[in-house]
């Protein structure tokens, strides 16, 4: 007999970000700033976390901790799939590539935190890591950024440019996600 896979405690996790978990937001189904975001559409359960609102086990903000930037939001949805999302946003900022790479390793430490407060193997989730711009940096820039991996459990990740078009926001579906984060075989 098999065990019972566990579901992503989204209420155990909402608790245990305190103050990075956006209520607003959840409900809207949105991270956005400075106008540019990512909508989650078609998706039922999400739960949305603002990076520097989260604070370390010592209960210090982890803005605060000096050389720790962590990406803007941390989005975990549970559903056939459960997925977890690590957002930057360009929001015309000049930032380096190291720099994103570096904020997206730390947001996934985060994550991989509150998942071990919550008691939930991170084996049944997958990581995605999203840069979602508007039309602020060259071209150059982003080609430079998809060759990028994020070193994260052993593993190098892709970072995932995307476009926001639409009013400035990036739409994520069910469909969108299963495609960009579900390896394919080769045929």
């Amino acid at each position: 007999m098999g065990s019972r896979i566990r579901e992503l405690p989204l209420d155990c996790i909402k608790d245990k970000s305190e103050d990075g978990f956006l209520e607003e937001e959840t409900k809207r189904k949105r991270c956005s700033e400075k106008g540019t975001g990512i909508r989650f559409e078609q998706i039922e359960d999400v739960l949305i976390i603002k990076s520097e609102k989260l604070r370390n086990e010592k209960g210090t903000f982890l803005t605060e901790i000096d050389g720790y930037k962590v990406c803007d939001h941390i989005v975990f949805i549970k559903g056939e799939l459960e997925f977890i999302l690590l957002i930057e946003l360009c929001k015309g900022s000049s930032k380096s590539h190291d720099e994103i790479i570096q904020q997206f390793s730390h947001g996934g430490e985060e994550s991989l935190r509150l998942l071990k407060e919550c008691s939930h193997p991170p084996d049944s989730c997958i990581f995605g890591f999203f840069y979602i711009y508007t039309t602020v940096r060259s071209n150059q820039f982003f080609k430079i950024l998809k060759g990028k991996r994020v070193r994260f459990r052993g593993k190098d990740y892709p970072v995932r440019p995307m476009q926001a078009r639409k009013n400035g926001f990036f739409v994520a579906t069910p469909e969108i996600l299963d495609s960009e984060l579900i390896p394919r075989k080769k045929r």
